[in-house]
């Protein structure tokens, strides 16, 4: 073959290479198909990636993608799919599934099985604990282990189908409301034991129940009922075993009424 047809040849073909590379069948055109999003619009996911409409499909990074739907609280895990003909990307999204609610002034914070703080509107949630947590935490952020371990060891042991609120802004004396009473704990520990002895309390709490101020749970084996009046009332007999616990439960009935907030002192009145 002459030179002057191998030069001709290698043009072609470094032209042909030329066109297949900057053909637009290989950049993004603008498509993204979302699966899986509940509770993050589609707006919100595209804002967060700042793609550029017509950037080569191969310049798309599926590691960095991941990374950055990530970064929205609400999603838990993303895996990036990136197609030819038309050259689009898909996101397949698993949100988070509320475990508890955080108490704030619109109610709209949540925490998962992970521990991972986010925000969904209220509406479209149901946590899978009637129970509201104080923390102080903000969307994104993550249950400190000297907070998680605890909370978890106490919701496995929560009275099955009842409501409640616990204010963990001080572990060192944590307040609950559990069932409509009101609780003091002290530190999260021998909680199975603590909460079979508010059991046992309970009737005694009832007929005090105009005047208690909370059931003092600090001390399991010696149990006390804190008056409002300032009075100490502590029960007669034997007190159960720490087999009496309740069981471990996922409740899934409506809260009952629940006691408040008192400001300052991190309390339930």
């Amino acid at each position: 073959m002459r030179d002057w047809a191998r030069l001709a040849m290698a043009g072609c073909l470094a032209y042909g290479a030329y066109w297949l590379w900057a053909s637009p069948v290989w950049r993004w055109n603008g498509q993204l198909h979302i699966v899986g999003n509940r509770l993050v619009s589609h707006a919100q996911i595209l804002d967060r990636l700042h793609l550029q409409q017509g950037t080569p499909l191969f310049k798309l990074d599926p590691q960095k993608i991941a990374a950055q739907v990530t970064g929205i609280p609400a999603i838990s895990q993303v895996a990036v799919h990136r197609w030819l003909f038309p050259a689009r990307l898909e996101l397949q999204v698993l949100e988070r599934q509320a475990l508890v609610a955080i108490v704030t002034p619109h109610d709209d914070l949540w925490f998962d099985q992970e521990g991972v703080v986010f925000e969904a509107p209220k509406a479209s949630m149901q946590a899978r604990f009637p129970i509201q947590v104080w923390t102080g935490l903000k969307p994104g952020d993550r249950l400190p282990a000297d907070m998680q371990d605890p909370l978890f060891s106490l919701l496995s042991t929560w009275p099955h189908g009842q409501g409640g609120r616990i204010d963990l802004r001080n572990l060192n004396d944590v307040y609950a409301a559990i069932g409509g009473w009101n609780v003091r704990l002290g530190k999260l520990e021998d909680i199975p034991l603590k909460l079979g002895m508010l059991a046992h309390v309970q009737p005694l709490a009832q007929s005090y129940k105009d005047r208690l101020e909370y059931i003092d749970l600090r001390y399991p084996m010696s149990p006390a009922l804190k008056l409002k009046a300032g009075g100490v009332i502590r029960p007669k007999g034997p007190a159960p075993a720490a087999s009496a616990a309740p069981a471990s439960a996922s409740p899934t009935g409506s809260p009952s009424p629940l006691a408040s907030a008192s400001p300052g002192n991190g309390k339930l009145d």
